[in-house]
């Protein structure tokens, strides 16, 4: 029945479908989108808004397709633990699936994925203004074939699932509304932020087309902000092939500030962006000597200006900077910090095919007791870094990985395919950060796989922050890899791997789960996921589940943990005084049984004595009788 009504508050909102307005306050038109499976709203005129800049690109803000999704698989309650057993590892915390996602692809990309949701790249929270708790999650649904020359625009769908955490665990819990909003781009880079700080975080998005076009085609992509309120986005910023983007307050003036940094080369060109905060000016410098994409990350000076930025120093991924970055006239400026070598110079060259049939000669190193025909460590890049409080000395630490891949082949064939006959191997790395300068504090071997966000939080509410690497499964086709990642700080700048044991002492793991994010709310701390209800073969739906389950605090454990013991105690008690009873009973009975057989000796000896006199006294007064005849 409880299963029933959440079933039905879904369809409820499925039907209101609730569109929101336009920027100049009218009603959008609705329509029916063009497989007739959900609405269209958009909003007339479009109302372009002038720019206060001419590298700013700034659309009037319309609703898009938006798609109220309910349950699909209504054999499922909202409970975690009715998903599949195979993988599941009891826990006493309060979990309930609040969404199922299942979105059919444009275009195929593999004989695995056949839902957009099985490759999402982004997992997070928001509040929002009524100060209900929203899960976001982001996925690509491709529009281009593999190497398809083309101007059509990307798809990016954002879900939000709004969701009241009062009754969550159990089978009733309440779920808002769930809209999916696509937006028309790409993007490898995303930053939650309160953009016009209002109190409320926007989805700031970095756009590039990046998703399997010819490289003849461009893909260069303004940059979105989404309004999760209105269901509406806008953009800015002049067209950039952006692969890393960060966000801080660098004048201290209280809004973010952008830095967009294009991947450098001749065909999609290079350079730097840097975007107002307050008016979304942007200002474009060619890229500083030292600073080359990938890896970029962002920490910003507490109540001053500037920050730190680390990022590669040169083109190879062989050596890794920490530049303090000032921002004057709309540009920044890096002053060197510190520099750590990561790799030797690699010194042989292989051919190499890349998923979307580019062949070009890569660099790396050859493997001892092969020839490079047949094994070839192959130069990479790891693409993410972050930078938090790990020693708690009040400043920004940083943590990235080293990454290369592994790649066997036989030597009769010409190319080594990538990714197929590749595989990375990683090393993550913590570097402490002393005045200024930052020295290796602890390291971990990894398998990198699918790592798409790195993140901090103090998972086992020790006091000290922990550290994992968020990571999707759709590369490896395997379910809890995304676990493997995490690290338990001890508070000094070095971690630990927990165990299996230790992490079932926190949180759960509910069917084959693919992505994992930790978060506090309202005081409390939380981990959402999404998961597949299957964990072998695959054999049933492809549909992703989105889950949200409470982590209990040491004392709410503590707590559970004392009333089973006082439940135990007091069973003890119990069989204490049933012990006590029956052993008096016992003692009573015996009492009882001995004096019975005193009693009935006595009876014996009276009976005999009685029965002795009787006979005398008759043969007397017989005796007597017979004398006197």
């Amino acid at each position: 029945m409880k299963k029933l009504l959440l079933l039905l508050i879904l369809s409820f909102f499925s039907v209101q479908s609730f569109a929101g307005s336009c920027p100049d306050g009218s009603e959008p038109v609705k329509s029916i989108s063009a497989d007739g499976s959900y609405f269209v709203y958009n909003c007339d005129g479009g109302n372009e808004q002038s720019s206060s800049s001419s590298s700013i690109s700034n659309s009037g803000s319309s609703i898009k397709a938006v798609k109220y999704e309910s349950f699909v698989d209504t054999e499922t309650s909202s409970s975690c633990k009715d998903l599949d057993k195979n993988f599941y590892r009891k826990s006493p915390n309060k979990c309930s699936i609040i969404a199922v996602l299942d979105t059919k692809l444009k275009i195929e990309v593999g004989h695995w994925v056949k839902n957009v949701w099985q490759t999402s790249g982004l997992i997070i929270h928001r509040v929002n203004k009524n100060g209900n708790l929203e899960i976001v999650g982001k996925a690509e649904n491709i529009q281009v074939e593999t190497n398809e020359k083309t101007d059509r625009p990307g798809q990016m769908e954002i879900a939000t699932i709004e969701v009241i955490t009062e009754e969550l665990g159990s089978n009733s819990v309440q779920v808002i509304k769930n809209p999916i909003v696509e937006i028309p781009t790409s993007a490898l880079r995303m930053v939650l932020t309160d953009v016009n700080q209002d109190g409320l975080t926007e989805l700031v998005i970095a756009g590039m087309l990046e998703d399997g076009r010819s490289q003849d085609s461009s893909w260069r992509e303004v940059n979105f902000i989404y309004d999760f309120e209105t269901e509406s986005y806008s953009k800015f910023g002049k067209p950039l092939y952006s692969h890393d983007f960060v966000a801080g307050d660098l004048d201290d003036d209280g809004y973010d500030e952008f830095i967009d940094i294009s991947w450098g080369g001749s065909h999609q060109g290079g350079g730097v962006g840097v975007c107002n905060g307050k008016t979304l000016e942007c200002v474009y410098q060619s890229n500083p000597p030292s600073l080359h994409t990938s890896k970029t990350s962002l920490s910003v000076y507490p109540n001053k200006k500037g920050g730190i930025l680390f990022h590669n120093c040169s083109k190879g991924y062989l050596d890794w900077c920490w530049s303090e970055v000032t921002y004057i006239n709309g540009r920044i400026q890096l002053k060197l910090l510190d520099k750590y070598i990561s790799s030797k110079k690699p010194d042989k060259e292989e051919l190499f095919k890349s998923w979307q049939g580019w062949e070009q000669k890569k660099k790396g190193w050859a493997v001892p007791g092969y020839k490079t025909s047949e094994r070839f460590k192959l130069i990479s890049e790891s693409y993410r870094s972050h930078q938090f409080d790990m020693d708690g000395d009040g400043d920004f630490d940083t943590a990235t990985w080293k990454e290369n891949q592994l790649c066997k082949k036989s030597a009769s064939e010409k190319v080594y395919h990538r990714p197929s006959q590749c595989k990375p191997v990683g090393e993550m790395i913590f570097f402490r950060n002393d005045n200024g300068k930052f020295t290796v504090s602890d390291t971990h071997e990894i398998d990198p796989g699918a790592t798409t966000a790195l993140y901090n939080f103090d998972i086992n509410q020790d006091g000290y922050m922990d550290f994992y690497a968020f990571r999707d499964e759709h590369h490896t086709f395997e379910c809890n890899n995304q676990i493997n990642n995490i690290f338990f700080g001890n508070g000094d700048g070095t971690f630990r791997r927990p165990s299996v044991k230790e992490q079932s002492g926190i949180f759960g793991n509910y069917g084959c789960e693919i992505q994992s994010y930790f978060f506090e709310f309202e005081g409390e701390a939380y981990r959402a996921f999404f998961t597949h209800k299957y964990s072998k073969g695959f054999s049933g739906s492809r549909a992703v589940y989105v889950g949200v389950e409470k982590i209990g605090t040491k004392a709410e454990k503590a707590a559970e943990e004392a009333a089973k013991a006082a439940e135990t105690d007091t069973v003890d008690t119990e069989q204490s005084a049933e012990d006590e009873i029956a052993a008096f009973e016992a003692e009573l009975a015996a009492e009882l049984a001995e004096e019975a057989a005193k009693a009935a000796e006595t009876d014996t000896v009276d009976t005999e004595q009685q029965s002795v006199e009787d006979e005398i006294a008759a043969f007397e007064a017989e005796l007597a009788a017979e004398l006197g005849q």
